[in-house]
């Protein structure tokens, strides 16, 4: 597959001073400038992000309407029920708050939706479900309402609704208290955040002002709950910059130090308590966890104070998992034979795909064919479609284009979902199509490989490495350091690395699959010009080659 090489730029008299201020090698200040990060405070907040204060959560508009209805709410004995969505973001959000205000004194209870059956957001049937409880004020997290006329309904029957979120703001609700760090932008300083970082300010604010605490005791008292702040910003894909850093290598030392049933037991199980696994080895167990009537068994994973209880559950999420990726590997097979690879936008309808597995699939296409990609499916009433993009198109956009089509819809510019009748379908793959041919032009199809700088061989010696953890830890917006060695001379080529030379310097590069080959039928030198990349633990990988003209 064709592939464009992309390299940063950075500025060498600023790099210079960077690198004196902060004591810092001048190239990882070449490296900040390439990313974006030129004031002197914004550098030492990345680089120290243990030392980086978090904003004052009183800076998100309603947050003081929200608190104060919360306050009353605990105050007079109200019945609370946190309406969370069903994913790993979603969960721990609704365990973050739940905690945090049963801790405060609260009368709360919990409901998680079923995405299958129930969409994204709160519609007047899950109101309805809920209602039935008693509660007297609901408080969504990491997810709003499907329209206005919830709003109304709510309160016919004397429900109050609190709703936070991060998702693109689509619909301007009114007398509503909406928490929303999107529609915060030049209010509040990260519009970032991720549905339980949401949360968190929330419970974070309730707290200072129903007992009187300072930030300071708030963050020393609760800072167990950074390791579900963790968990959902990893899940959600969270930009890793800024405040989300922050949160996230704080949520990391918290993790090694943790007591807390659920990480035991993942322990137990294998997870060695690092940010670099949570993907791998905590969102596949929490992200199998299935609502039924509001009860979630990952929240209950995540809250059980029994061992013996949350080995079972853990059990039952691994078996859940294996099931479901074995599954997804079957219906993305199915998919796959539906595609039209010339289109500038992929659409699959297919009735036996499952909700579930829906955006597994569509996140696949996008990566194998390096294109937004919509895969839509039948549910229990209607049709459910998830949508994942490029950074080139925002998928939210276009669903806001089709609105008129649509039952409710919502998400990010990359990863958004929707509902939508049978008799619409059609209509919208076509309006879909049309919207994404004259918004998508052929070269943003085309495979991208972002570089940060130019570096040889004895740039990034032993010195460098060591000061390149300071940019750790990676993810979402803060992926590893990646270098372009050009006209470097192949020396030793092994199964699992390489040795590379240029100007009397050399570097071991680790390889995987079939980069790991070059032949010369001249029998000279091979040179080459390669992208490398900068693990946490200082090591260089291969991340693609080419022969070298110079």
């Amino acid at each position: 597959m064709e592939r464009i090489w992309e390299t940063g730029k950075t500025d060498v008299h600023h790099a210079k001073f960077l690198s004196e201020s902060l004591g810092i090698h001048e190239l990882l200040a070449s490296l900040l400038i390439a990313r974006g990060i030129q004031d002197e405070q914004e550098a030492r907040d990345f680089l120290y992000p243990m030392e980086a204060g978090l904003h004052d959560p009183f800076l998100l508009t309603d947050m003081d309407l929200a608190v104060e209805r919360i306050v009353r709410a605990i105050d007079r004995k109200e019945g609370i029920c946190i309406f969370g969505h069903e994913d790993v973001d979603g969960i721990t959000a609704t365990v973050t708050l739940l905690e945090t205000l049963r801790d405060i004194g609260a009368v709360v209870s919990y409901y998680i939706l079923n995405r299958a059956e129930e969409g994204h957001s709160l519609s007047r049937e899950c109101l309805d479900k809920v209602r039935r409880r008693g509660p007297s004020l609901l408080v969504t997290v990491d997810c709003s309402v499907t329209g206005q006329d919830v709003v109304g309904h709510a309160r016919a029957h004397g429900v109050d609704i609190i709703v936070t979120d991060h998702h693109e703001v689509t619909k301007q609700l009114s007398s509503l208290i909406h928490i929303n760090c999107k529609k915060d932008i030049g209010r509040y300083p990260n519009p970032s955040l991720s549905g339980v970082g949401v949360a968190h300010k929330l419970a974070q604010a309730t707290a200072e002002r129903k007992l009187g605490i300072t930030s300071a005791q708030w963050e020393s008292a609760k800072e167990e709950l950074l390791v579900l702040v963790l968990f959902g910003t990893i899940a959600d894909r969270g930009r890793l910059v800024g405040e989300n850093r922050t949160l996230a290598v704080r949520g990391e030392k918290m993790l090694l130090q943790s007591g807390r049933m659920a990480i035991r037991v993942l322990a137990e199980k294998g997870f060695d308590r690092r940010i670099d696994s949570v993907m791998a080895q905590v969102v596949p167990v929490l992200s199998s966890a299935r609502s039924r009537d509001g009860y979630n068994v990952g929240c209950e994973f995540l809250m059980t104070p029994d061992y013996d209880e949350g080995v079972r559950i853990f059990m039952e999420l691994r078996e859940l998992s294996d099931q479901w990726y074995a599954e997804s590997r079957r219906m993305y097979d199915k998919v796959r034979t539906q595609v039209d690879p010339t289109a500038r936008l992929i659409t699959v309808v297919d009735k036996d795909i499952s909700p579930y597995h829906l955006g597994y699939c569509a996140n696949r296409l996008k990566e194998e064919f390096s294109r937004p990609a919509i895969v839509i499916s039948l549910k229990e009433r209607g049709y459910i479609g998830e949508g994942r993009s490029t950074k080139s198109f925002d998928l939210v956009d276009l669903l806001t284009h089709c609105n008129d089509l649509l039952i409710d819809y919502g998400g990010h510019k990359q990863a958004a979902g929707f509902s939508i009748g049978e008799k619409e379908v059609q209509v919208f793959t076509a309006r879909a199509k049309e919207y994404a041919d004259s918004h998508i032009e052929w070269n943003d199809l085309v495979r991208k490989i972002l570089i940060d700088l130019k570096a040889g061989p004895g740039d990034l010696g032993d010195e460098v490495r060591t000061q390149l953890k300071l940019f750790s830890p990676y993810g979402e917006g803060n992926r590893e350091p990646t270098f372009l060695m050009e006209n470097v001379t192949l020396r030793e080529i092994y199964a699992d690395h390489v040795t590379v030379e240029r100007d009397d310097a050399s570097a071991s590069i680790r390889t995987s699959g079939s980069k790991g080959k070059w032949v010369s039928l001249s029998g000279q030198p091979v040179r080459i010009d390669c992208v490398v990349a900068v693990d946490r633990e200082g090591e260089l990988h291969l991340v693609d080659s080419r022969p070298s003209f110079a």
